[in-house]
């Protein structure tokens, strides 16, 4: 089964910007559990890191009954960010929130950004 997440994360605070924006689609199958991250979007090595951290984190916070026993297998369709606006921690934000959203989960991620702050918290 093929779903799809998208997420943008376009924020000003102050003189700081953060952007971040990734489209992906996630195939999920029975098997040993699994993660696979292909990147079909063109996107550079250190940033296709943080999009596949986010992705893991994401992941890693499914309930346990949809986690084990799957293999999980996303491409990354789309990607863009800003060489000025964009950081390791934002792109893995919205890669994790575009997984969370092709999953259908409904309740907190746990990966948030305080928008009166700028700073992230991650969950463990």
């Amino acid at each position: 089964m093929r779903s799809h997440g998208k997420h943008t994360l376009a924020l000003q605070h102050g003189q700081t910007g953060f952007y971040s924006a990734i489209e992906l689609a996630v195939d999920v199958e029975d098997g040993d559990d699994g993660l696979f991250v292909v990147f079909q979007a063109p996107l550079e090595s250190g940033w296709q890191f943080a999009a596949a951290f986010g992705i893991a984190y994401a992941r890693e916070r499914l309930p346990r009954s949809a986690f084990y026993g799957r293999v999980y297998k996303v491409t990354v369709l789309r990607a863009d960010w800003h060489t000025v606006d964009t950081t390791a921690i934002a792109l893995a934000f919205s890669a994790a929130h575009a997984f969370w959203q092709a999953m259908n989960q409904t309740e907190s991620l746990g990966f948030d950004l305080d928008a009166a702050s700028g700073i992230f918290r991650v969950s463990k």
